[in-house]
């Protein structure tokens, strides 16, 4: 989490310690697990605007693990191990990421009707947790449908138009749209328009 601009400059006290609260969670692997999604709401709150915040979960990932019981509704008692049976644990990220992220809105509730939101999933569903009628050999890592079909949404002022879209893009298609929206000049090599 960092304002916007070349150098990340701290106001106040609180917008200090936010900053090395989130420093201290992505060194220490907190970022494995859900659960530190308020972080960027202790910066915001004391953020100076423009503002920008990159958050990034890594829950859905090898190894699977059990995020914390309040994040989500599976039943991990009756599911082996993570090695064993990955789907349910899979599963319990999926639904603890989705907890988090709507803790975070929640959080800038006030903030929401002039913030510009983007959220992305990263490159398909791990092939251990694909169940038939779909092909594990197509799933994360591949080409194919599963492996690069994955959410995009984008919600704000600055969104034109509501709907759907099954044009392909790839997330550097985002620079220079996160790159106008705060007002900086991209030059025509950074362009990814």
């Amino acid at each position: 989490v960092q304002p916007l601009g070349r150098a990340a400059v701290a106001r106040d006290a609180a917008h200090v310690q936010a900053q090395a609260l989130v420093r201290v969670a992505v060194r220490d692997r907190d970022h494995r697990l859900p659960g530190f999604g308020h972080l960027p709401q202790l910066f915001l709150q004391s953020a100076h605007e423009p503002w920008f915040c990159y958050l990034a979960f890594n829950a859905g990932h090898v190894p699977f693990h059990a995020p914390p019981a309040h994040l989500h509704t599976q039943d991990l008692a009756s599911a082996g191990p993570p090695d064993v049976d990955p789907r349910p644990y899979y599963k319990a990220a999926t639904g603890a990421v989705d907890a988090e992220i709507g803790r975070l809105l929640d959080g800038i509730a006030p903030l929401l009707p002039r913030t510009d939101v983007f959220f992305a999933g990263d490159n398909g569903t791990p092939f251990v947790v694909v169940l038939p009628p779909f092909d594990a050999l197509k799933a994360k890592t591949t080409l194919y449908e599963g492996g690069v079909r994955v959410p995009l949404i984008a919600s704000g002022p600055a969104v034109a138009q509501a709907g759907a879209c099954d044009a392909l893009v790839c997330m550097t298609d985002l620079y220079a749209t996160v790159a106008d929206l705060a007002g900086a000049v991209v030059g025509s090599e950074d362009d990814s328009r």
